[in-house]
């Protein structure tokens, strides 16, 4: 058996810029159908009295929609209705006509009978002129809308403006019906009050002996923008329908209205309003397809927060420049090495030399003839201390060149830690989204679940 759903908030922004709440919500149920609207007054001071404009939109849909049905059952049109063609789409836009007609009738009656104050002129700009001259008055009432009719035989939905509308088949398969107009982006929307209204206004409608639906839920804007993803708004609507089904459609409603101002608050900060048609046994049967879904979603974005910080490592520069720096390090010391191996060789050759020197000194030899023309050419002087002099440089200079390699070793070490640590991070990282692939190919490998 259908239940109805229902909650709204006020923004969190809203509340601390003191704005009113410009969303509004309805639910009705009669013998013949069940009807919901939600509509969400632009946010701008250039429609002051958008909260009267989402209210009477909601008002006026529910009460046309309800009408509709009636008269469709009174003539015995639903076969007419769900035949798609051109008597499908003329109810329907009769539907439409009428709604719209109905609310631009009722705005305006409105400012005829409390015109514009000074106060909501003041924020009026650009657009005051235009209302001064009677033009695009209902811009002053701006508001988008979504209403839902669900009888025995069809779903009909439609919408004009931002906000989104979730259908659940009997398989628990999620899925965005009405066609989307791409005019609506970012904090720009087509709206109620646009001149041709009636023209871009969008519908569905579902057979339900052809598409069992088990539930039908729309939201404001507010909730849409508080997801990075609409995947991710799935999940978030998933998991109020099994809320339902395992606690009640009573207890699901309190849990809304106890848990829609912080979810504004953590989300968009706008006004939320979230109205539904469900059926809480048929949705009891699709919980382990809902669960699946959403597992694989989690993980999904799971493995998509990683492959994120992979390309983050790799593509920001920093382990090329760890690199660098590690291979300059390494240079370091490679040059270290040579210029203590180049200081020792000299060295060993000086004191050889040197050796020499003494020896042929003590041994009286011929070569010492050589030795003492050569050096009186290098050292004038007291030739052997002269030598002994250089030897002494040389001994300072392998001294130096092994403090130097010995400061190059020890700066390494940070070094190489840092850009093996980061080697490592990278490759744990790499093997993590391994593992996430797998486990996420083994869960949608693990089939489907019907109800």
């Amino acid at each position: 058996m259908y239940k109805m759903i229902y909650a709204s908030t006020q923004g969190s922004d809203h509340i601390k810029h003191n704005m009113p709440c410009e969303d509004f919500g309805l639910v009705h149920e009669t013998d013949l159908c069940s009807v919901f609207a939600v509509a969400d007054g632009h946010g701008d001071s250039n429609c002051p009295r958008s909260q009267f404009g989402s209210e009477t939109a909601c008002r006026i849909a529910v009460a046309e929609m309800e009408k509709f049905c009636e008269d469709i059952g009174n003539n015995e049109w639903d076969s007419r209705l769900l035949t798609e063609g051109k008597d499908s789409e003329g109810l329907v836009r009769q539907l439409v006509t009428s709604i719209v007609a109905k609310w631009v009738k009722t705005v305006n009656e409105d400012l005829i009978s409390a015109p514009l104050t000074e106060t909501e002129k003041a924020g009026c700009g650009r657009y005051l002129e235009r209302y001064e001259k009677g033009e695009r008055l209902e811009h002053i009432y701006g508001t988008t809308l979504i209403a839902a009719l669900l009888s025995e035989s069809y779903l009909l939905l439609i919408q004009q403006g931002d906000g989104r509308c979730v259908v659940f088949d009997r398989k628990g398969t999620v899925s965005q019906p009405i066609p989307w107009d791409d005019r609506c982006f970012a904090n720009v929307t087509t709206s109620l009050c646009d001149e041709d209204a009636i023209q871009s206004f969008r519908y569905c409608l579902i057979d339900l002996d052809k598409n069992g639906v088990i539930a039908c839920m729309a939201g404001s804007d507010g909730v849409e923008d508080s997801f990075p993803s609409m995947d991710m708004m799935h999940v978030f609507y998933r998991d109020l329908l099994i809320y339902a089904a395992e606690n009640g459609t009573e207890a699901l409603n309190e849990y809304l209205a106890e848990n829609l101002p912080e979810f504004s608050r953590k989300g968009s900060g706008d006004d939320v309003t979230i109205c539904g048609i469900i059926d809480p046994e048929l949705i009891a049967g699709c919980i382990p397809a809902f669960q699946h879904d959403n597992e694989i979603i989690e993980r999904e974005n799971a493995l998509r927060g990683l492959r994120e910080r992979l390309q983050s490592m790799s593509g920001m520069g920093k382990l090329e420049a760890l690199k660098k720096h590690y291979d300059e390090a390494l240079e370091s010391i490679s040059e270290a090495e040579r210029s203590l191996e180049e200081a020792v060789n000299t060295l060993d050759s000086y004191n050889e030399d040197l050796r020499c020197m003494n020896q042929d000194e003590t041994d009286g030899l011929e070569n010492l003839k050589i030795w003492i023309r050569l050096f009186d050419s290098i050292f004038p002087g007291n030739r052997k201390a002269a030598f002994e002099k250089k030897v002494m440089e040389l001994n300072e200079k392998k001294e130096l060149a092994e403090q130097k390699l010995e400061q190059s070793r020890k700066a390494l070490i940070p070094i190489e830690e840092e850009y093996y640590g980061y080697l490592t991070k990278k490759e744990e990282l790499e093997l993590k989204i391994e593992e996430a692939e797998q486990s996420l190919d083994e869960l949608r490998e693990a089939g489907e679940y019907a109800p």
